[in-house]
């Protein structure tokens, strides 16, 4: 079955927040935990932290330029032929609650929530990842971090979408810690550094183009990795050309 890591990204200064992961096939992960868990104690690594690493904290300290590159790579070697791909999704914070009210939306959905919504649908229904007959005819399991507040809102959607037949029956939610594998830990370092950037082209409007950052440089030339910024969070709307009603979770622009 197929099974996606996610992990969310927030800052209080922040403008937008982010949920981001990588999906692969179940033996695919057992295959990344083995060779990832070699290379961790090969490092000294205990936790793939993206704020220790970002700031040579905890188990990083002191490490070089080289060191931490390296270390990157020999992750990114270790997901080449497991992982499928990356999937993040960042929501402006202020504009949701503002739209939320405007649009009706689900009273008991916030951004958080609004955003894993968009990758669930991108899995069912998007053309980018090219796996939607697989996962209508078998479901996903997606597996989140634990800890957010809000994680009984992707429970409850999950759920929803089930009962509506909207996603397979096989699809499940799982919340699990951070130091209970190292998907989950590569997750939490995507979703940090597609956070940033997001959060950086919403604040200048889209108009500037940002260096890339450790994922865009190490992980995504050879992992493809589908970002992008929901703009505008419909629910529902019509084919101009057919007539016919149809779901979307929100318009994505591809960052």
């Amino acid at each position: 079955m197929l099974t996606i890591y996610l992990d969310d990204s927030d800052a209080d200064t922040g403008a937008v927040l982010t949920i981001a992961g990588y999906l692969a096939e179940q033996e695919a992960w057992k295959r990344f935990e083995s060779e990832a868990e070699a290379i961790c104690q090969q490092f000294g690594v205990n936790v793939i932290h993206c704020t220790e690493f970002e700031k040579n904290k905890g188990c990083f300290a002191g490490w070089s330029v080289p060191k931490r590159t390296g270390f990157l790579l020999a992750i990114r070697d270790a997901m080449l032929g497991n992982v499928i791909c990356g999937i993040s999704r960042s929501m402006p914070k202020d504009y949701y609650k503002a739209r939320k009210a405007q649009l009706r939306l689900n009273p008991q959905i916030g951004a958080y929530g609004f955003s894993f919504g968009t990758i669930v649908h991108t899995l069912c229904h998007g053309n980018e990842v090219g796996l939607m007959e697989r996962v209508a005819a078998e479901g996903v399991a997606y597996k989140v971090e634990t800890g957010h507040k809000n994680n009984p809102e992707l429970a409850s959607y999950i759920q929803g979408e089930i009962e509506c037949g909207n996603i397979h029956e096989s699809t499940t939610i799982e919340f699990v810690e951070k130091t209970s594998c190292r998907a989950i830990q590569i997750s939490d370092l995507y979703a940090f550094y597609s956070r940033r950037s997001a959060n950086k082209w919403y604040k200048s409007k889209g108009r500037l183009t940002y260096f890339p950052d450790m994922i865009g440089l190490h992980f995504q030339p050879l992992i493809p990795h589908f970002n992008g910024i929901v703009e505008e969070p419909y629910v529902s709307a019509t084919n101009l050309r057919t007539g016919d009603e149809f779901q979307i979770k929100g318009l994505v622009t591809e960052l």
